[in-house]
């Protein structure tokens, strides 16, 4: 019974944390690689 209720909790644990780390984590977007796209696709045409 201890078991399956450690379990659960580090599964909610692990999952609480996943959400915290996709939503709330300040992921530094690859800003010169869109930059140069854009300027790839606005000299094509």
């Amino acid at each position: 019974m201890i078991i399956k209720k450690i379990l659960i909790f580090s599964t909610l644990a692990i999952l609480g944390l996943i959400l915290f780390v996709i939503f709330f984590w300040d992921i530094p977007a690859p800003q010169e690689k869109i930059e140069k796209n854009i300027e790839i696709h606005r000299l094509k045409k």
